[in-house]
């Protein structure tokens, strides 16, 4: 059986991030997986070669489906989670929400942006699947200060599979998207 593997994406005009996914009934970043900024115009092969660097960090954490529902309804503590699954703290919604506000911080500061508002404008973010068959990659926009989703609330996530053996080569479709994006 192959794991899947889990990597983010989000772009904007200042920068491209990807950074490693890890899987227990959701998805969400993972900490001990690789973070890497590059420039919003980096080329496919950098792009691709970050991807699978993201992807090698990957990790399916188990969890019993009981124990990951009393987490989601917050009838556990951290501490209770952290003790009997040390590694499932990266799952926890007190965790997710700390990143989040550090990611912020830390992506503001660097790219020198004044408010939350002007980092996140024009956000692009991409969720990417490693299925060991297909990568499939599922798009959204940056739409309000916390909400993700598509510009004008009808169209649907764009969607792309490719096969996961495919080598990584500049696509017509992907670089028409690229220039009208940073247009």
């Amino acid at each position: 059986m192959t794991i899947k593997q889990y990597a983010g994406i989000v772009c904007n005009e200042k920068f491209l991030e990807i950074d490693t996914g890890s899987y227990s009934g959701w998805v969400t970043d993972d900490p001990l997986g690789e973070d890497i900024y590059l420039s919003p115009l980096a080329d496919f092969k950098t792009i691709g070669e970050s991807l699978l660097k993201a992807f090698a960090k990957s990790r399916d954490v188990s969890i019993s489906e009981e124990d990951r529902q009393a987490l989601i309804d917050g009838r556990v503590s951290d501490e209770w989670i952290d003790k009997k699954y040390p590694e499932i703290s990266l799952f926890s919604p007190v965790a997710c929400a700390a990143r989040y506000k550090e990611w912020l911080e830390r992506s503001m500061k660097e790219y020198e942006y004044k408010t939350k508002t002007a980092l996140l404008k024009n956000m692009q973010h991409v969720s990417v699947e490693n299925d060991g068959e297909f990568i499939t990659f599922s798009s959204s926009w940056h739409l309000t200060t916390d909400s993700w989703g598509d510009p004008d609330g009808k169209t649907p996530s764009v969607e792309m599979k490719i096969p996961s053996t495919s080598s990584i080569v500049c696509n017509r479709k992907l670089s028409r998207q690229r220039r009208r994006f940073y247009a």
